[in-house]
């Protein structure tokens, strides 16, 4: 019985997750998974740029790597991800169009 009511308190989560990250509070972190794939790219190239700084304590590195980090992944979602999505979205909505008026030419 604990375990069905566990599992229906995991697809009850699964299902209002999506309305809680809309609210306030949680919109970093929905920032943060849409400029995920970013991080992944630009993490390794922060630590090396940040190594090359002289001077800099543990704390200051974890600082200016994460500041560089997340700054990198913002541009490369703003200026290149997104920009590609949206351009593949239009480019297959317009494909489904052309398929569907063609499919309905022929009956």
């Amino acid at each position: 019985t604990s375990l069905g009511v566990f599992f229906l308190c995991v697809v009850a989560a699964a299902v209002y997750l999506p309305n809680v990250a809309r609210t306030w509070p949680l919109r970093p972190v929905r920032y943060l998974g849409e400029v995920s794939y970013g991080i992944y790219l630009w993490h390794l190239f922060a630590i090396e740029a940040c190594l090359r700084i002289v001077g800099l304590g543990p704390v200051e590195f974890l600082l200016a790597t994460l500041t560089f980090t997340l700054l990198a992944a913002s541009a490369s979602w703003h200026f290149f991800e997104r920009p590609l999505l949206d351009f593949g979205r239009r480019f297959r909505a317009d494909r489904l169009s052309r398929v569907k008026s063609a499919q309905s030419g022929r009956t």
